[in-house]
């Protein structure tokens, strides 16, 4: 692996909104397959690192799960809790965002695939779930002990309530 520290160069542009610049080294570009004629890049935020590629991601459903895991954890650490529908939603967008040439009704098996491997890697980690007909929920197992979807939503809404009336 190869490093190099460089500094950032940031930019106004004619209408006052900030844009940034980084200049790679000439010889990493050109050892990417980069060139005056073929330009096309791909642009990856993974987490807290930047990925620049010649070719798109290959869809890979642990790499899509792992990028989800972070997502949901991030939303779990806010809220406290997901509602599967949501997951659904996160995982909709990366699959959306991250993995390029992906025709609409292969979305949906990737998705579903993706899901098992999440929900494996949720029961591996620290997070239970609560289900009922309508409704599925992840948690945090080590802060709560819901044993019902209206056990869960009870507890969040009266939490909300107190903090309105606070």
């Amino acid at each position: 692996m190869k490093a190099k520290k460089l500094n950032i160069s940031f930019l106004k542009s004619g209408s006052g909104s900030l844009n940034s610049r980084i200049m790679l080294p000439i010889t990493w570009v050109r050892d990417l397959g980069f060139s005056q004629e073929e330009r096309e890049v791909y642009i990856y935020h993974l987490g807290d690192e930047i990925v620049i590629r010649k070719t798109p991601l290959v869809f890979d459903k642990k790499e899509a799960a792992k990028i989800a895991f972070e997502e949901v954890e991030q939303v779990i650490s806010i809220k406290e809790y997901i509602e599967y529908v949501e997951i659904i939603e996160i995982i909709r967008a990366i699959i959306e965002s991250y993995f390029f040439n992906i025709e609409e009704k292969q979305k949906n098996n990737k998705i579903i695939s993706v899901i098992s491997v999440l929900r494996d890697s949720f029961i591996d980690k620290k997070y239970e779930f609560v289900i009922d007909n309508n409704k599925q929920y992840f948690f945090d197992k080590k802060k709560y002990k819901f044993k019902t979807v209206e056990e869960l939503e009870n507890y969040f809404q009266e939490e909300e309530n107190k903090e309105i009336k606070e």
